[in-house]
This record gives C-alpha cells, sequence and structure tokens, in this order.
C-alpha cells in the first residue's frame, strides 16, 4: 500500500476521486487546505468574504481567490508547512493516505522527500469539461485571477512527472473503474468494496 497524491487544475476531479478512492480502498484523506480553510473559517475573514459577496462579487470567486491568498502566506512564510504539517497529521494514517490538493512542483518533491514510496496521479480533464463543473458547483468559471494564480499554472507542469494520468473526461461510470483498477494493480490496494458511482462536485 502507498500514499497516492491527487494533482490537476480546478476541476479536474481530485475531491470525486479522493472520495472514491477512500470509500472503496479504505483510505484517509488529507488536504493540504485544511490549515488555510481554518483560517478562512475564522470572523475576520468570513466578515470579509461575506462584504465581497454582498457586494457582487462571485462567491465562488470569492473563496477561491481567498484561498489562494492565505495558500500563499502560508508558503511565504515556509514553503514546505502544508506538506510538513499534513505528513505530520496522517502519520496514524499513512500509507493509506489520499492527499487530493498537490499543485505545486515544490510540494510534489517534499512529499516525495517524506514519503518516498507516494504515487502521483494527474487528473486529466478538458477545459471544457472543467469550467463545466466549476460553474454547476461554484455556480461561476474561474475568474482571471484565480486562473492565472501559480497553483492553477504550475500544477499543469506536474503530469509529465505523474506515475499516472487519468483521463477524467467522460462520465464517472467510465472514468472511474480505469482508476480503480490502476489504484488495485499499481499501488496494491485491495478493494473494501466496489464503488460503481460516485456523485460529488469535483475539484
Amino acid at each position: 500500500m502507498q500514499p497516492i497524491l491527487l494533482a490537476g487544475p480546478a476541476g479536474s476531479g481530485k475531491n470525486t476521486a479522493a472520495r472514491m478512492l477512500a470509500g472503496t480502498f479504505g483510505l484517509a484523506i488529507h488536504r493540504l487546505a485544511d490549515p488555510i480553510l481554518a483560517t478562512l473559517d475564522t470572523p475576520a475573514w468570513q466578515d470579509m468574504m461575506n462584504r465581497l459577496i454582498g457586494e457582487g462579487v462571485d462567491p465562488g470567486t470569492v473563496r477561491r481567490r481567498a484561498k489562494q491568498i492565505v495558500g500563499d502566506a502560508f508558503r511565504t512564510m515556509d514553503r514546505d508547512a502544508l506538506v510538513n504539517a499534513l505528513v505530520a497529521r496522517a502519520e496514524s494514517d499513512a500509507p493509506a493516505v489520499v492527499v487530493p490538493d498537490v499543485r505545486l512542483w515544490s510540494e510534489w518533491t517534499r512529499f516525495r522527500t517524506l514519503w518516498p514510496e507516494a504515487l502521483l496521479v494527474y487528473c486529466q480533464t478538458p477545459d471544457a469539461i472543467r469550467m463545466q463543473r466549476l460553474r454547476e458547483r461554484d455556480g461561476a468559471v474561474l475568474g482571471e485571477d484565480a486562473g492565472q494564480h501559480r497553483t492553477e499554472q504550475e500544477v499543469r507542469l506536474l503530469r509529465e512527472f505523474a506515475d499516472w494520468v487519468w483521463d477524467n473526461g467522460g462520465p464517472t461510470s467510465e472514468t472511474w473503474p480505469r482508476l480503480r483498477e490502476w489504484t488495485t494493480s499499481r499501488a496494491g490496494m485491495v478493494p473494501k468494496r466496489i464503488t460503481s458511482e460516485v456523485t460529488g462536485p469535483s475539484a
């Protein structure tokens, strides 16, 4: 059994894949973004985001840009802070772990240092389908600022170094069996149950 790291731009299906892997193989989901989301749950951030939404800014855009800003602040203080914190939190679950939000080269290299056996799966989804999924989930596609952020640009470089590229451009009933079969053969995992389809928002 090996930890699985999921990479890909917004709307490529990382969170959906993580839920399916967790449900089928009993993996624990640990997100790099957990400290970021905890920060955004504080009253000061909630008040500011609600004010922007009240002024007419798209809620999905507000949340994504806020996550990017707070994430940048963590990385400015310590480039490896989010990865180090995740590995510490996941100690009791490793190696039965799936991480659904690897986006930067520095994150990938740090994981490889701490978890040399980890497998990187790149979620590849056509842009038109990603935008449709984001519109359904967030009510809007990525704004220009959010789309140009380095977490959306640099993540594409990870495709070249992935242990496997998962083509997630079709319905879950077609794409999930491929991911399940690869995980069984490559990561040495045995399904606890067979999941035919899991629906929900993609990321």
